[in-house]
């Protein structure tokens, strides 16, 4: 391979590419170094002309490997400005070179970025945030969504159970047009590793790889069928896995019956320090989340995040939105497409399903947010099914003042009604008084 060189000054690792091809000689380059060979190395990003998650957080476990090793490692950004800005918002730079790159929290956007968890109580947020951010951000049908959530709860625990590493796990959700991507990489022991822990006849990690994503088959008791979900659903929704663990590189594509592995040996005589997950699904399909996960036993019911937040537990098909919790605010137009876009997704998951909406808190909303989550919402839905499906409740005489004249205004430009009578806003009766 011939993808990266080294700079004159013997300590400057320069990139032209980075994809998986270039990540795995990166480790092949730097397996031997060390605090007294090398006590600083500099990754030079600035000729790259892309990147995207799945290549980066495996160079991001590279980093976490060297610096155990007591290695500096420090990040040259992208030249090009909108991946330079990029390394930022992800919080790629900050957990590549952390001591000159400070954290990103999540803020809005499309995308979660990277974000490390090391506890359960870590990994059971972050697992929320980005399930919330895809009922947010996408049309998308319930069972894909308790799969898709699944998946997350599944790989990001495996980390904790298995890769026996103190920093814990790095996860990054993004989405594209109408697909998602889920990538998670930790610096542990590797599948493979883990593995032969349970089963030392299995010395090749490729094989080793291969039985971790069959039902049943676990490194230690209680586990088992994790990966082996995931593939399935990968499989069934026409999805596509990279694992890239120890010695082993699997490439496994799913659609319908058409499915295929490729799995190659990437090292001879080093290993990768730890497993980087890329799973990637489309999100415009309907998934049968009991067929993919048509091992667990009979009983078995998804409980999703629809169940644990937004269902107000009165009635099946009821789901309750607290406009204050929400973390986009109701100060703009963006938050209020992602509320529209989350009320849809709620009243699509059940053909009988009402929506609440308390204002409780709120002392006052934007007329933009009022115009794209309840005007068009209303124009969409049509006045009668928003009045029947919709109920506003708990609001200020300021909220329902900004309210009222963006849907009735929203109304008459659509030309949805034929006279000038204003839209009234009227606590709904029907919201539980305890929620």
């Amino acid at each position: 391979m011939h993808q990266l060189r080294w700079a004159d000054d013997n300590k400057t690792l320069i990139f032209d590419e980075l994809h998986l091809p270039e990540v795995v000689e990166a480790v092949q380059r730097t397996s031997g170094l060390s605090a007294g060979l090398v006590p600083e190395l500099t990754l030079d990003l600035s000729s790259i002309p892309t990147a995207f998650p799945g290549a980066v957080l495996p160079l991001v476990v590279l980093c976490r490997d060297l610096r155990g090793r007591d290695v500096d490692v420090r990040l040259i950004l992208p030249e090009a400005p909108h991946l330079g800005l990029l390394f930022r918002n992800a919080n790629w730079a900050h957990l590549i070179d952390p001591n000159n790159f400070g954290e990103e929290a999540f803020k809005s956007g499309h995308n979660l970025p990277a974000t490390e968890y090391r506890s359960s109580t870590d990994q059971q947020a972050v697992v929320s945030l980005a399930v919330d951010l895809l009922l947010e951000e996408a049309h998308i049908d319930r069972p894909l969504l308790a799969g898709l959530e699944w998946c997350l709860n599944e790989v990001t625990d495996n980390v904790l159970v298995h890769a026996k590493d103190p920093s814990g796990g790095v996860v990054h959700v993004t989405r594209f047009e109408s697909s998602v991507q889920i990538v998670v990489c930790d610096a542990g022991l590797g599948i493979a590793a883990s593995m032969r822990a349970q089963f030392p006849d299995l010395d090749d990690d490729v094989a080793a790889a291969q039985e971790a994503l069959l039902p049943g088959v676990t490194s230690g008791p209680g586990q088992g069928n994790g990966l082996a979900g995931i593939k399935s659903i990968a499989d069934l929704a026409g999805g596509k896995i990279t694992i890239l663990t120890n010695s082993a590189l699997g490439l496994i594509s799913g659609s319908g019956l058409d499915n295929r592995a490729e799995w190659k040996t990437v090292f001879e005589h080093v290993s990768f320090p730890g497993t980087a997950l890329s799973l990637q699904l489309p999100l415009d399909i309907h998934l049968d989340l009991r067929e993919a996960l048509s091992f667990q036993s009979p009983d078995w019911e998804p409980y999703d995040l629809i169940d644990s937040r937004y269902e107000t537990g009165h009635e099946r098909g009821i789901f309750e939105i607290c406009i204050a919790k929400e973390r986009r605010g109701a100060g703009s137009r963006e938050a209020g497409r992602a509320l529209r876009t989350k009320v849809e997704n709620l009243l699509s998951s059940d053909g009988d399903a009402r929506v609440h909406i308390d204002f409780s808190g709120v002392a006052m909303i934007s007329s933009s947010f009022a115009d794209e989550f309840l005007g068009k919402l209303r124009a969409e839905l049509g006045p009668e099914a928003f009045d029947r499906r919709v109920g506003l409740q708990r609001f200020t005489p300021d909220v329902q003042t900004v309210i009222a004249g963006a849907v009735s205004q929203r109304m008459r430009t659509a030309q949805e009604v034929k006279s000038e009578a204003a839209f009234e806003l009227v606590d709904d009766p029907e919201l539980p008084a305890d929620s």
